[in-house]
């Protein structure tokens, strides 16, 4: 597989994990932050800051039609 089909699989991946599990999460702040959501313990998501999209953009997210930016949610899972 060539590396732009890994980085759109990766991305749409991504996208499907998002839409499918953000909303039933429950929305339980983090401790830690205001913008920050806890599903469950080592499981948080937030909205994409724009130091997060600095980062990303251009790598694993490319401005498209398709995918906004914000659609997606940054996750972290420990």
């Amino acid at each position: 597989m060539n590396r732009s089909k890994l980085k759109l699989t990766t991305i749409l991946a991504l996208t499907a994990f998002t839409v499918a599990v953000i909303p039933v999460c429950l929305q339980r702040k983090s401790a830690n932050a205001a913008s920050k959501y806890t599903y469950k313990k080592g499981f948080t998501y937030e909205k994409i800051s724009p130091n997060i999209e600095k980062r990303i953009t251009g790598k694993s997210y490319r401005k498209n039609k398709n995918i906004k930016l914000s659609d997606l949610r940054y996750v972290q899972v420990l």
